[in-house]
């Protein structure tokens, strides 16, 4: 199993602490395989926390063979900050709690090669059970 890009979240920020955006979620347009046969396709639009993303992968390297490649099209790039509980109103913004990716509909998550279809149909099964966004299978062949 040869994961091609393994970082999850950013090396190097500009900005430790960001304001709430309110992202818009458009449908994405034109989103076209680029390195391999299969991908898997977000349906609409959500949030993934970095531990949802890492849960996917592991995921992939479990279901996979050796002999596959895995291609990760989008990092987890948005901070978000949380203040401890039980703490007065005011004295600035939270700590640092974890990264988050914004996932817009129409968005290709990961691609994977030298697989087959049944594989990918089961892992899109289960990941439909466990996220909170519907996925879908997509192929790219060459006739």
């Amino acid at each position: 199993m040869v994961i091609e890009k393994i970082m999850i979240i950013p090396k190097k920020i500009k900005f430790k602490k960001v304001h709430e955006n309110n992202f818009s979620f458009k449908k994405v347009k034109n989103i076209l395989l680029c390195k391999s046969q299969f991908g898997i396709k977000s349906l609409t639009s959500s949030f993934l926390s970095e531990q949802q993303l890492t849960m996917i992968l592991k995921l992939l390297n479990r279901k996979l063979r050796k002999n596959s490649k895995i291609y990760l099209r989008s990092i987890c790039s948005i901070p978000v900050t949380k203040k401890p509980l039980e703490t007065r109103m005011g004295k600035g913004k939270g700590a640092f709690h974890f990264w988050k990716l914004s996932i817009k509909a129409g968005q290709i998550l990961f691609e994977v090669q030298n697989t087959n279809l049944n594989v990918m149909k089961s892992i899109e099964h289960y990941l439909n059970k466990k996220l909170a966004l519907k996925l879908k299978t997509v192929s790219f062949f060459i006739y």
